[in-house]
C-alpha cells in the first residue's frame, strides 16, 4: 500500500476490494490532481466510498460507450 496515503484514505484502502488495490498503487505524482496527501479533506471524502466499495459499478446511458 502507498505508504503516502493520508490516514482516512489510507483505512478506506484496506477496507475497498480491487479498486482499493488500483488506488493505492496508482501514480497520483503523475496526476493532474497530485498526491492525495495534499488533497482537501473534502475530496479525499467524496472518494473514500467508491475506494472502500468492494460492490460493483454499473455505467449506463451515453457513459457506457
Amino acid at each position: 500500500m502507498n505508504a503516502r496515503l493520508p490516514a482516512d484514505l489510507a483505512a478506506a484502502v484496506s477496507l475497498g476490494g480491487e479498486m482499493g488495490r488500483r488506488f493505492a498503487e496508482y501514480d497520483w505524482d503523475a496526476h493532474p490532481l497530485g498526491s492525495p496527501s495534499g488533497w482537501s479533506s473534502a475530496m479525499r471524502a467524496a472518494v473514500q466510498p467508491a475506494v472502500r466499495s468492494r460492490g460493483r459499478g454499473r455505467l449506463s446511458g451515453e457513459l457506457s460507450g
